[in-house]
């Protein structure tokens, strides 16, 4: 089983980027790249929090389990 992110596509709905993202999360723009990208290893519950807030959705919108 995979993990789909699905933050990218929730940016987009929000009109959000990455650079606007980075300093709301506490990241750099590098490190939020990689959220984005699905290539991140860890986030936090705060940081999850924090873009479910800023994104208007659940964590289930964010992340999505794939067979």
């Amino acid at each position: 089983m995979q993990i789909k992110v699905n933050i990218k596509a929730r940016m987009a709905q929000a009109g959000i980027r990455n650079r606007e993202l980075a300093p709301i999360l506490g990241l750099n723009e590098p490190n939020t790249s990689l959220l984005i990208n699905g290539k991140f290893k860890t986030i936090s519950y705060e940081q999850m929090a924090t873009l479910c807030k800023t994104l208007s959705c659940q964590p289930n919108d964010l992340f999505e389990l794939v067979q």
